[in-house]
């Protein structure tokens, strides 16, 4: 079997590791990671020969992170553990794939999906905390709409009306359709009594199309009754239930 080229790298745990290294040190640490990982543990002549004439000053400092064999050769503990895991993955997967009828493409295919959870971390109590108050979309092919969220459909309608309300030119011609209303307090109005509320929400998702324009659902709103506010209320009285002037005296 080839030597493996590659070794997981969990940099978090790194970075926590060497945090009170110096860079000098953090340098010198990771090319002796990178040596174990070749040829497998360290010895103190492969050692010194990395370090070089940094060696007195650097090595009792990062000895720290290595474990010594018998054989007097060092090794960091949790490297030869992550490539054994590799290693022993590998192997299971190659005696898996000797004994299977699958074709050799379909299960490079397998192991490609499942190798990383596989060799996953397994120091997860860190990341659990991390994670406990996030919330899980466990199904992500569900897109959220509109239709299919009230918060998705209140950004919408509240866009709506501010972008109307500021648009002077489309409220001048409003205003001369309806010369007696108080257009700014009548959107207010169809938005917060209705168009703005859950109810509002119920009414458009009976409506087959896939967008929704409130921009046009606001201005349409100018015209219903139940919605209008009058700039002077004794005009309101003198209409008809339809909400037209009525002539003096009636």
């Amino acid at each position: 079997m080839s030597k493996d080229p590659a070794f997981l790298f969990y940099y978090e745990n790194y970075s926590h590791g060497t945090r009170l290294f110096t860079f000098e040190q953090k340098g010198a640490y990771m090319d002796l990671l990178i040596e174990q990982a070749d040829n497998y543990s360290l010895s103190v002549e492969t050692i010194k020969e990395i370090l070089k004439e940094k060696f007195d000053e650097l090595w009792p400092v990062i000895k720290s992170k290595f474990k010594k064999e018998r054989n007097d050769k060092f090794f960091n503990e949790r490297l030869r553990r992550e490539q054994e895991k590799r290693k022993n993955y590998s192997e299971s997967r190659r005696i898996n794939r000797t004994k299977s009828k699958i074709k050799p493409e379909k299960h490079m295919n397998n192991i490609s999906k499942r190798y990383d959870v596989h060799m996953e971390d397994k120091d997860k109590d860190k990341d659990k905390d991390k994670n406990k108050d996030k919330i899980i979309v466990k199904n992500k092919d569900k897109t959220i709409t509109w239709r299919t969220s009230f918060e998705e459909y209140l950004k919408i309608t509240n866009k709506s009306i501010k972008e109307l309300i500021a648009d002077k030119e489309e409220l001048n011609k409003q205003q001369e359709f309806n010369p007696n209303l108080d257009l700014i307090l009548t959107l207010k109005k169809s938005y917060t009594n209705f168009w703005g509320t859950k109810a509002g929400w119920v009414n458009k998702k009976k409506k087959r199309t896939g967008d929704i324009d409130m921009r046009m659902t606001f201005i349409n709103s100018l015209s219903q009754r139940m919605n209008k506010v009058y700039k002077n209320t004794d005009e309101e009285e003198n209409t008809d239930p339809n909400g037209n002037q009525l002539p003096a005296g009636v």
